[in-house]
């Protein structure tokens, strides 16, 4: 009986020789996580008897995929890319821009070229001649990230600046390191600006961010003159429990200023200790200069500020000591640097607060002084011990001060109309005052031992005064009131007339002071003739009350000015005559009668005969 042999169904065998193929198609997507290496095992694979079908399509099917890929068409990359981008928008607010990227499979590796992008709600911006962020070998590494040529500009009084604080908060704390270089950081604000650059920046969050810089240079502008300083040390600048966290350990200078050392951890406040500037020296002339036109202040600084807060509210607190001090305004002073004011030391405490980087806020600041100029005008030249206490948002100032003054007033007594004004009789530190923008002071004026020396009046002015200054924005000149009174003790010497005098200056705090009231009297002889005479009046326009009178005004006025200049020589009579024409006048003088003085305002005369 014949044998028949059947074959096997080709329906069984064709799907097994596809296998392979599929196999080696399913695996060609590798290129685009990998690179060419995945292409190495496929060559292997190809030439094996039992692997050939698998190989071959692998390697045919990775080709393709390395084509796609050198196209920029690898889908895994194109993911990795939006994922970054992803990230930074999600802290910067804004889709960032860039002129080209290029992927490399093999090492995971994203290259931009021309990298920007704005901060959310105008808070800044920054922008990035190269990055590279690195993700390794098949996305599995953690992520390095490397710039070069990065720029931020960060607007802290920008609306959108604590949305971008927050943002920078909540984002990705997925672990990355970071190398950058030539980096420069800008803040700007209204009225305080700073910028800083350093050569290289390393920066890695596992957990905590941090950054290590060593900026070579920082510049600082302050209404709109900017500073710069050296630096030398590093700064730490990362994230903690308590927030944003500035750790500093560097050394500044600057050639004609000073230097100095910043050093500790900034905090939001001063419970613990923090960061500190120590100024080894600072020189006062060359900053000043920097902003006065027509000043000048010379000095030298030293001390500490503590520093505490953050961008919406930093605070220094400031412990400095000063010493050799020199100012002097050039018009105030009428050109004349002997009437500059002068403190051989002196010292500065209290807090400025700088808010949003725009605004100065003086919390208790306070100056003192054991031996300062108060007064340097040749009628007016006193000195003494000065303290102020400023609070305010600047320039709107308001300011305490006490001063424990000695001195003189020195000049003419004169009742004429051409004589001198008494506000040539004021500090001249009012002058100064009235350059201010705004500023609302109280000061306690304590007068320890103050000498008149007005020819005709000498003596001493002895009491205790408060002083109110205001200056008002726009307005040219301080408004100054005065309260309490100076009694006077002394004497007066006019040709004949001679004795004591006694009275006080009473000061109206409703009126400025030259409406100021005095009171007192005068007791002496003229000649033989004795004198008892009442002062009453405005101290512009003082009036003379003669009591107890016994010859005729004219007659009493004749012997004032001619009893004993019979016995004077040629030129003593010449200054005689000259002393009271410049008292009360040519007309007085030439009919030797100070009692027909013509066109003296207010000034009076009265007599009281026979009580």
């Amino acid at each position: 009986m014949p044998t028949t042999t059947q074959s096997a169904p080709q329906t069984v065998r064709g799907p097994r020789r596809l296998l392979p193929l599929a196999g080696g198609l399913a695996l060609a997507p590798l290129v685009f996580l990998a690179g060419a290496y995945p292409l190495l095992p496929a060559a292997l694979c190809a030439v094996l008897p039992r692997a050939r079908r698998l190989g071959a399509a692998w390697l045919a099917g990775g080709a393709l995929c390395l084509a796609f890929s050198a196209a920029g068409l690898n889908p895994v990359m194109i993911a990795a890319r939006e994922a970054a981008l992803n990230r930074i928008e999600a802290i910067t607010g804004a889709r960032p821009q860039y002129a080209a990227c290029e992927a490399v499979t093999a090492n995971g590796e994203l290259a931009f070229t021309e990298f920007k992008g704005e901060l959310t709600g105008g808070a800044g911006e920054f922008a990035v001649r190269s990055l590279t962020i690195k993700l390794g070998f098949a996305l599995l590494f953690t992520p390095e990230i490397a710039a070069d040529g990065l720029s931020i500009t960060l607007k802290p009084q920008a609306p959108g600046f604590a949305e971008l604080r927050q943002r920078a908060a909540d984002g990705d704390s997925a672990a990355f390191e970071a190398s950058l270089t030539d980096v420069t950081l800008r803040v700007e604000g209204e009225t305080l600006s700073a910028v800083t650059h350093a050569a290289k920046i390393a920066i890695s969050q596992n957990g905590a961010l941090e950054a290590i810089a060593a900026p070579d240079w920082c510049e600082i502008t302050v209404n709109r003159q900017t500073h710069r300083l050296a630096l030398l040390g590093p700064i730490r600048v990362g994230t903690s429990e308590a927030g944003f966290a500035l750790k500093c350990d560097t050394h500044f200078s600057h050639s004609q200023y000073g230097r100095g050392v910043l050093s500790g951890t900034l905090g939001r406040d001063f419970a613990q200790p923090g960061l500190r500037a120590t100024i080894d020296s600072l020189e006062i002339a060359p900053l000043w200069a920097r902003y006065a036109q027509w000043s000048e202040f010379v000095g030298e600084a030293q001390g500490v500020i503590d520093i505490a807060g953050d961008f919406d509210k930093l605070t220094l607190r400031s412990r400095i000591s000063l010493s050799g001090l020199s100012y002097f305004h050039s018009t105030a002073m009428e050109m004349d640097r002997r009437r500059c004011f002068t403190a051989p030391e002196g010292e500065v405490s209290g807090d400025i607060e700088i808010l949003g980087g725009s605004q100065f806020n003086f919390v208790a600041l306070k100056g003192r002084s054991p031996d300062c100029s108060i007064a340097t005008d040749p009628a007016m030249n006193a000195r003494g011990k000065i303290s102020i206490e400023a609070n305010g948002i600047w320039p709107d100032i308001s300011a305490q001060c006490e001063i424990v003054a000695k001195g003189k007033v020195e000049g003419p007594l004169e009742f004429t109309r051409t004589g001198k004004p008494l506000n040539k009789y004021q500090p001249n530190g009012i002058q100064l005052i009235e350059l201010l923008p705004s500023l609302k002071a109280s000061v306690k004026v304590k007068l320890e031992d103050f000498d008149v020396r007005c020819d005709v009046l000498t003596g001493k002015l002895k009491g205790e005064i408060d002083v109110t200054l205001t200056k008002k924005p726009g307005e040219p000149f301080a408004s100054v009131r005065v309260s309490g009174e100076l009694p006077f003790t002394g004497s007066f010497d006019l040709c004949a007339a001679k004795g004591d005098a006694q009275g006080a200056i009473v000061f109206n705090p409703h009126v400025p002071p030259v409406e100021a009231s005095v009171r007192g009297s005068l007791k002496g002889k003229a000649g033989e003739t004795p004198l008892d005479v009442e002062v009453t009046g405005r101290l512009r326009d003082p009036g003379l009350i003669f009591k107890r009178v016994t010859m005729r005004p004219e007659d009493l006025g004749r012997v004032i000015t001619t009893a004993g200049l019979d016995k004077l020589g040629a030129t003593e009579r010449a200054a005689w005559a000259l002393r009271l024409s410049i008292t009360f006048g040519v007309f007085a003088a030439n009919r030797q009668n100070p009692f027909e003085a013509q066109d003296l305002g207010e000034i009076f005369f009265s007599f009281r005969a026979g009580d």
